[in-house]
């Protein structure tokens, strides 16, 4: 089969020719057709994992892909010949990676099936960017009620902290250009401020402070009350001083993300957004570590939020390409 490939850690990427892999028990061998491109790729090839697993050479680069479930191994019971499926396939160990003809996944792996209205192209796009997007929703106990600042919006982490974000009911202020307010308010954003065009802090307080009415254009009010949550964390206890300042609780800049259109990290004389932000109005950051902790995302949770289509403009961490 052919496949992009690097001979040692570091080297340049070239297509190679290689054995195609046999699904082992428990496993199966995915005809890829659609793989993605993310960032973490590149670590992965120039070493980033070399402490902490032995790898094979050549090794298959590319984290993301989506494809049709070819054969299958001894007792496999989920998935089944024909399906389509995406998720994660790299496997340092044994040199495998998406950007190949084919590629092996254990069934009880980072695969799933892949919804009814996705292309191929849109589900090798999802994995990793949108896996590190439910963590950061999850772990920041975003919900109803609650208010959330995803810096890095356009990028394919904070596309998808947009959708996941605005699905539990939380309202959320996304960062982007005025030419791109529009397409995060299609993403469920009920609110954008540009980092841009001044003071990212001066512009979340005085959304925040104006309420609720969803706008792209931030009205100056006078503020609220500071805040006495700290970031996405408990209520600070009664006794606080009033007005005193919390230390924050999550990250407030954005890593990972679109290098033409994402917000960057707000500079130490803007200070924390944090501390500084109105009752209820948490900030998270858009970017983690996406080799933390992947999850493909279930069709159920997929069909519930789809990931926007796949663009130059606006996917730049979770770009998308087909197999040839």
């Amino acid at each position: 089969m052919r496949a992009i490939a690097v001979s040692e850690y570091g080297a340049v990427p070239a297509l190679t020719y290689l054995p195609r892999p046999e699904p082992g028990p428990g496993e199966i061998l995915v005809k890829l057709v659609a793989a993605g491109l993310n960032p973490l790729d590149q670590k992965i090839a120039d070493g980033l994992l070399k402490d902490t697993a032995d790898a094979t050479f050549p090794l298959v680069i590319g984290v993301d892909g989506a494809g049709v479930v070819e054969d299958a191994g001894a007792g496999v019971t989920r998935l089944r010949h024909g399906e389509q499926v995406y998720g994660c396939f790299t496997d340092v160990a044994r040199g495998a990676g998406s950007y190949a003809e084919y590629a092996i996944v254990r069934e009880d792996g980072p695969v799933a099936r892949m919804p009814a209205e996705m292309v191929y192209t849109e589900a090798a796009a999802v994995p990793t960017a949108s896996a590190a997007a439910l963590d950061v929703v999850e772990l920041a106990g975003i919900g109803e009620g609650r208010t959330v600042l995803v810096a890095g919006a356009t990028g394919g982490v904070g596309q998808a902290a947009v959708q996941l974000a605005a699905r539990t009911g939380a309202t959320v202020i996304a960062t982007a250009r005025a030419d791109a307010a529009a397409t995060v308010r299609r993403l469920g954003a009920a609110h954008t401020v540009d980092h841009s065009a001044g003071s990212l802090n001066e512009q979340v307080l005085d959304v925040c402070a104006a309420g609720s009415t969803p706008s792209s254009t931030p009205r100056a009010t006078p503020r609220g009350p500071p805040n006495s949550r700290g970031c996405c964390g408990p209520a600070a206890p009664a006794s606080a001083p009033s007005g005193a300042p919390t230390p924050p609780r999550w990250p407030t800049t954005a890593s990972g993300a679109s290098t033409t259109t994402a917000a960057r990290p707000p500079s130490p004389s803007n200070g924390s957004l944090a501390s500084s932000t109105p009752e209820n109005c948490a900030s998270t950051s858009s970017g983690r570590r996406p080799w933390r902790r992947r999850r493909t995302p279930s069709p159920a949770t997929a069909r519930a939020a789809p990931a926007a289509r796949p663009s130059s403009a606006f996917c730049d961490g979770a770009r998308a390409w087909d197999v040839v």
